[in-house]
């Protein structure tokens, strides 16, 4: 390619055509966005933020059908308000084919090769899968750690993963229970054969709100993000059995490791309470 360059003095984009490489970069990012579908992704969004940002007569292969890629692209992102992402059956793969068929138009009025119209096809694949918990005595919305596990298939063995809700879930096709994999509140589960068909209700009629009790002593994540106020971190802070003294010269100068050293001490209390928490 070096060689063709160097024979040519010509540029990539001016051997391949500046349209052809608008197109690609354009279907790319619509690809990326399909996979990021209600996420919200932040480098996405950013990707898509510059390339809308190529306006004027400098830039003018980006067309009418640039900006529709990127403006579809941030609304799969934006899917739903982040509460609907996209299914993988076989209706909605055919309204996605026709949805974001990867010819673009010129202008407004370019129906010749893709009717416009069929761009709203998207809807149809659209699926509800968040999981959004909530305080079950304030009703405020909260964070919570859920574990999910995966059924086994030939291309992957069975295998789990736990995840801060709210997030959206992996189709339900796909995995066999999800359940709450956190201290901070009462447990609760979902499974295959049990009560599958209340996880399937709550995502679709509830909007994936899942009402948890919170523990005794225990704080949310808002307001207690690394858990040092709960009860059981207050209790050891405030507990005055790990007591020491010694010379003011030994505790400044920090200096050795003995067991009858007050700094050595220190940091051994320090590592246990690190280690309970």
């Amino acid at each position: 390619m070096s060689k063709l360059l160097a024979i040519s003095k010509r540029s990539v984009a001016e051997l391949a055509g500046q349209a052809t490489i608008e197109q690609t970069i354009c279907v790319h990012v619509l690809a990326l966005s399909l996979v990021m579908a209600g996420t919200g992704d932040l480098e996405v969004i950013r990707v898509i933020r510059f390339l809308r940002s190529r306006v004027g007569p400098k830039h003018s292969t980006v067309t009418y059908g640039s900006h529709v890629a990127l403006h579809l692209s941030l609304g799969l992102l934006l899917l739903g308000g982040g509460e609907l992402t996209l299914s993988t059956g076989p209706e909605a793969v055919a309204a996605m084919i026709c949805a974001f068929y990867p010819k673009f138009p010129t202008h407004s009025n370019d129906n010749r090769y893709h009717l416009q119209a069929l761009r709203h096809f998207y809807v149809l694949a659209c699926d509800r899968r968040l999981v959004f918990p909530h305080d079950c005595k304030t009703l405020d919305p909260i964070y919570a750690h859920l574990e999910v596990e995966f059924a086994e298939t030939e291309f992957y063995p069975r295998m789990s993963m736990v995840r801060k809700a709210p997030f959206l879930l992996p189709e339900l096709k796909y995995i066999t229970r999800v359940s709450l994999h956190d201290d901070r509140y009462h447990g609760y589960t979902f499974s295959v054969g049990k009560n599958w068909d209340e996880l399937g209700d709550l995502l679709a009629k509830n909007g994936g709100r899942i009402y948890l009790q919170q523990k005794a002593g225990c704080h949310p994540y808002r307001t207690d993000p690394h858990g040092f106020r709960s009860q059981l971190a207050q209790s050891l802070a405030k507990d005055n059995s790990f007591q020491w003294s010694g010379e003011s010269g030994v505790i400044a100068g920090g200096r050795g490791g003995g067991r009858n050293n007050p700094i050595g001490n220190f940091r051994y209390v320090l590592y246990t309470y690190v280690q309970l928490l």
